[in-house]
């Protein structure tokens, strides 16, 4: 292009860029590819404007934690015996009978305090002969077989430790878990 004919043309372009603009244009013989650069941010914009959002689907419940198993209180007395009520499956290959062991520690423990004359329990427990059975997976059958008669009295039943001894429960729910302590007592007779 003839310098000439550039003159009226660079008229428009600023006086610090005619030279610059002049020189690309006569010495060129081809265009130079020109590349322009835009901000994303409208396109960006414009395409989270267009997404669909769904609401993330609510997270799985954590397990549940295994529970030690407990006695449903009240104890339950009639007939010929008093049923201990379990709030969950329990392990019944661990025996049922075998009260007490070595005076440290027991599994479970039975107080017979006999009724005198006047409605009144005597101080301290009595022997009266008794045994356990299990009833299902959730109960335990204490049943007394006296012979001689009729007890009336109250009865205390233990599941758990001595005081000041490290203690052991071997009744376990079918969780594995230990049968947590328990102390109750119920009127009972078997009349």
């Amino acid at each position: 292009m003839e310098e000439k004919k550039l003159d009226p043309m660079l008229e428009k372009v600023a006086p610090n860029r005619r030279d610059f603009i002049k020189k690309v244009a006569i010495g060129t013989a081809y265009a130079v590819p020109v590349i322009a650069s835009f901000s994303l941010d409208s396109v960006r914009n414009k395409a989270f404007a267009q997404a669909t959002y769904t609401t993330p689907p609510a997270p799985a419940p954590a397990p549940a934690q295994a529970v030690a198993p407990r006695v449903v209180s009240p104890l339950v007395a009639g007939g010929s015996g008093i049923t201990v009520n379990f709030d969950q499956n329990m392990d019944t290959s661990i025996p049922a009978n075998g009260d007490q062991r070595f005076d440290v520690c027991y599994d479970r423990e039975v107080c017979f305090q006999a009724g005198a004359l006047d409605g009144k329990a005597l101080n301290g427990c009595v022997d009266v002969p008794h045994e356990w059975s299990w009833v299902g997976k959730h109960a335990q059958l204490l049943t007394v077989l006296t012979t001689s008669g009729v007890f009336c009295g109250m009865v205390q039943i233990k599941y758990g430790k001595r005081p000041n001894s490290d203690g052991c429960i071997d009744f376990k729910g079918a969780n594995g878990l230990n049968l947590q302590p328990f102390d109750g007592e119920v009127y009972f007779c078997n009349d």
